[in-house]
């Protein structure tokens, strides 16, 4: 059984076969209220992101080619590493979380 949401199948789940409505008695499926023809809309930001979402599902986790093409760059020499502007963005990004934790700006 599934539940439709626009457009978007999901499997149903069933926790334990009991109800609180029915007083503990196992449910049957076409007793309950909300039965499998129930039909849940959704705006379509959550159906895009649920779009979206599959489609990043995808892809690799990591991009092989453009690793292998840092990787020749590095060893070519046409890519410089800054540890000046490396440094600089570390000491930033830490600035910020320090700013988010004590919860100041």
């Amino acid at each position: 059984m599934a539940a439709k949401i626009t457009g978007v199948e999901l499997a149903s789940a069933s926790l334990g076969g009991t109800s609180p409505r029915s007083g503990g008695k196992a449910s049957s499926p076409s007793g309950d209220a909300a039965d499998a023809s129930s039909e849940v809309s959704v705006t379509s930001t959550a159906a895009q992101l649920a779009a979206l979402e599959q489609s990043l599902q995808a892809l690799p986790a990591v991009d092989a080619s453009r690793v292998a093409g840092l990787h020749a760059a590095l060893a070519s020499g046409q890519y410089r590493i800054d540890p000046q502007s490396i440094a600089s963005g570390l000491i930033g990004t830490e600035r910020a979380l320090g700013a988010l934790r004590s919860g100041g700006g």
